[in-house]
């Protein structure tokens, strides 16, 4: 029972998928096709019920697009690309968004958005698919992306949070990287400084609702499987880092081995987190 809910829901969707055996270009297609996060629909909320959590408010832990493009962002700088014209192309990852720059120079014009990702991955005759072909080169990384973009889509993934606009702050910050251990610090840092929570275009999170907010994580860590995710030290709520210099400055990361240990602990916490949530079905 424990593999049903690290079951990738890519592979029962009826959506005809054109890579079926690269779970990563599935979810790059998932992204083109206008098909968000799978916490919403039927199957999920009936396996909450049987949890007997609440599915008033679900989001997604963690993020496969946010490192996705962290990690084109770095075998950009390591392989270098060059376009028809001897001009060399590189990706970074900014303002959660991929960007690039050609010959070393910005433009806010030069930028790629979720939608068209797939697109620019899978044509032979852009960059992006000859950085994407490196990093299917790179067995160690690939198998681990490919066990990633499978768990990012399972119920391991899935957890109710404490109501809007959590995840909308969650994915909106530009230190979280649409990741709960983040957000956990996050809010617990703006309760420390007493002050509210900014976002987006100049939206606010008052320190009163942020209070709240603690008060569920403290409140629901055990029932809702989350004790992976974050700790409670001292009062107070402290997500579990990823890689060993994780932070809110450094929310993703910045080389290869970084990068194996951010996907080897997903990996490992989203199995963790499976396997207490088929213990605790009804």
């Amino acid at each position: 029972m424990k593999k049903f809910f690290l079951l990738d829901y890519k592979t029962i969707d009826d959506s005809h998928w054109k890579n079926p055996d690269n779970p990563i270009l599935q979810m790059l297609e998932r992204y083109s096709k206008g098909i968000g996060d799978y916490e919403q629909n039927e199957l999920t909320e009936a396996i909450f019920n049987r949890l007997g959590w609440s599915n008033k408010y679900k989001d997604t832990i963690f993020s496969f697009r946010t490192i996705i493009c962290k990690i084109i962002e770095v075998y950009s700088e390591e392989n270098v690309i060059k376009l028809n014209d001897d001009n060399r192309i590189k990706f970074y990852f900014k303002e959660n968004t991929l960007r690039y720059e050609i010959n070393g120079q910005q433009n806010d014009k030069y930028q790629y958005s979720k939608k068209i990702l797939y697109e620019k991955a899978t044509n032979e005759t852009k960059a992006l698919n000859q950085i994407m072909n490196k990093i299917f080169e790179d067995e160690k990384l690939f198998e681990r992306l490919k066990i990633v973009a499978g768990l990012v889509d399972s119920l391991s993934n899935f957890t109710p949070h404490p109501g809007y606009p959590f995840n909308q702050a969650k994915g909106n910050l530009k230190n979280i990287a649409d990741n709960l251990n983040l957000m956990i610090d996050k809010v617990q840092k703006c309760i420390n400084d007493n002050k509210d929570l900014l976002y987006g275009n100049n939206h606010k999170i008052d320190k009163a609702v942020l209070v709240k907010w603690k008060e569920w994580f403290v409140r629901n860590q055990e029932s809702y499987c989350l004790k992976n995710i974050y700790e409670i030290k001292d009062d107070k709520i402290v997500g579990i880092n990823l890689f060993d210099t994780q932070s809110l400055e450094k929310p993703l990361p910045t080389n290869k081995e970084e990068i194996l240990k951010y996907l080897d602990n997903m990996i490992n916490i989203l199995n963790v987190r499976g396997e207490k949530m088929n213990m605790s079905i009804r």
